[in-house]
């Protein structure tokens, strides 16, 4: 999630919406990934569990390798 995400009609609207779709139909996760401060919350992917966690954009960390070491650890335990 970044503000560049939400800002394009094709990547939220368009790709968001089939992402999302899917999700619900049970083929497909959606696990967003915070990047940059956004309002995200307030849109459809709101509901969802963010990664890193606490949905802490991975810019604010002081370590950016350890937010993206907990994105990838995140998306191995919904894998299992």
């Amino acid at each position: 999630m970044s503000p560049d995400f939400l800002a394009s009609r094709y990547c939220y609207e368009i790709e968001g919406n089939i992402a999302l779709r899917r999700h619900q139909e049970g083929t497909a996760p959606v696990l967003p990934v915070v990047l940059r401060a956004s309002d995200w919350t307030i849109t459809a992917f709101g509901a969802l569990q963010a990664l890193p966690k606490d949905g802490i954009p991975i810019t604010q960390w002081p370590d950016r390798d350890q937010a993206s070491l907990d994105v990838a650890r995140g998306i191995m335990d919904k894998g299992s």
